[in-house]
């Protein structure tokens, strides 16, 4: 009784520490995402490269795209809000490497955040579906850098505005990813927790239990003696025993004594002045009284 209601308690607050787990992440990534696209937009306004320009469309979508998560959150699909950003991530790590071959390893990074990501959120058959298509990823991203096609699809930055691209943004995915890595830690900190107060509440009431059992014999063990102790106790013990006999069950039987009695008295009253009768009525109590003697020492 007390594990199922424990059970019914914690599935709830499970899914909704889930889902502000996600809002968190959700928000600590509009964050991110924004103030990059915001920053690489000014950078583009200042400087006219293409490649800021390439890289603050990256940013805004994927605030977009955020925004739209959280909607979806607030309805209560987590599954759907995670599968969205996971999605929207991946899509972001090939067009960064298509804009900039030089952020490899911002995409690899990106690509390891949305594995985090979908970690707690998602079944197993799914994550593992979703873990491969990451995986390929991740592979076709490592590709495309070294395809020429891609290398001169867009001018080259200058060295400084690459350099600083590169580790300004590279912090970011690392950053998220130990966020959504110290989430999952203290989730499975909090299950443990949550087991082993169970686990100890069950405990208890196994002790409380078995104390109330001893009780109970005690005191039906007193009892049974203080009616024993009793004058007539013991007939009223054996009169309630479930093998006492019937009343009248010995005379169903036969006692010897009863027996030699009434037979005895049958023969006195053979005498030669009663009828025949009589005298075969004698005749037939000796010979049960015989088979009753023959019984009883056979047992």
């Amino acid at each position: 009784m007390f594990a199922h209601n424990q059970g019914q308690e914690a599935i709830p607050d499970e899914s909704a520490g889930q889902a502000k787990r996600l809002r968190q992440f959700s928000i600590w990534f509009l964050i991110t995402v924004f103030s990059v696209g915001v920053t690489t937009l000014f950078g583009y306004l200042a400087t006219s490269i293409l490649l800021l320009a390439l890289i603050s469309c990256i940013g805004l979508t994927l605030t977009v795209t955020t925004v739209v998560a959280l909607r979806v959150l607030a309805r209560g699909w987590m599954v759907a809000a995670a599968t969205l950003l996971f999605v929207t991530v991946q899509m972001a790590v090939l067009a960064v490497v298509v804009a900039f071959p030089l952020m490899l390893p911002v995409s690899i990074a990106g690509v390891l955040m949305g594995i985090a990501l979908i970690l707690p959120y998602i079944g197993r058959r799914t994550l593992r579906s979703l873990m491969m298509i990451a995986c390929a990823v991740g592979v076709l991203a490592a590709v495309l850098t070294r395809l020429p096609l891609i290398q001169n699809l867009f001018p080259a930055p200058p060295v400084w505005i690459a350099d600083l691209l590169l580790v300004s943004i590279l912090p970011l995915p690392v950053v998220l990813t130990a966020l959504l890595l110290w989430q999952f830690s203290s989730r499975l900190m909090e299950t443990l927790s949550q087991i082993r107060s169970a686990n100890a509440a069950l405990r208890q009431s196994q002790t409380e239990l078995e104390s109330r059992v001893v009780a109970r014999t005690s005191d039906l063990r007193a009892a049974l003696d203080e009616v024993a102790a009793r004058p007539g106790g013991q007939r009223a013990a054996a009169h309630h025993h479930p093998r006492a006999q019937r009343p009248g069950a010995a005379d169903q039987r036969g006692h010897p004594g009863d027996a030699a009695d009434r037979c005895a008295r049958h023969r006195a009253a053979a005498t030669p002045s009663r009828s025949g009768v009589a005298g075969d009525r004698a005749r037939a109590c000796a010979h049960a009284g015989a088979g009753y003697h023959r019984r009883a020492g056979r047992r």
